[in-house]
């Protein structure tokens, strides 16, 4: 998702991970999966099948596993501020400055459109992709937006509209 924020003289683009479930949501479906596995295995080792019960676990706990890590990676953020004469680059880890006059956004899309178009801020120096976690819609506005702010957008498919 992005999010467009105007502050004084400058612009601020906030990129977030499309979110269909809160982690309320997520711990919801979590503790749903763990009951019904449970019952299920409880069941099996009532009629003697007592053997299922350490795989139900380990099944249980894996799911958990899985689902708190892509909870979690929807809750990833990156910031772009656009001033006069800097581009700031922020994540939770980093944060990398670029001079604005040197700057340009490649938009580098596949041959077949089979993979996503990758979009990458660069200058004379350095290189960060930016927002590896945006869908096809997301990316694509990502460019536009880019474009409209006066930062050149160079496309390795220009032919393509």
């Amino acid at each position: 998702m992005l999010e467009t924020i105007s502050l004084q003289g400058k612009k601020r683009l906030r990129l977030t991970p499309n979110r269909s479930a809160s982690w309320q949501d997520t711990k919801w479906l979590m503790l749903i999966f763990a009951v019904a596995v449970f019952t299920i295995a409880i069941g099996w080792a009532v009629v003697g099948v007592w053997v299922i019960l350490p795989f139900a676990g380990i099944e249980v706990v894996l799911l958990i596993f899985i689902m708190y890590q892509v909870s979690r990676s929807t809750y990833r953020w990156e910031t772009i501020d656009i001033a006069p004469h800097t581009i700031h680059f922020c994540t939770r880890h980093r944060t990398i400055s670029f001079a604005r006059p040197s700057a340009h956004v490649e938009f580098t899309e596949d041959e077949n459109d089979w993979r996503l178009p990758i979009v990458t801020l660069v200058d004379g120096e350095q290189r960060i992709v930016l927002g590896e976690f945006l869908n096809l819609e997301d990316r694509a506005l990502l460019k536009e937006t880019l474009g409209n702010e006066g930062i050149m957008v160079c496309r390795n498919h220009w032919w393509k509209t």
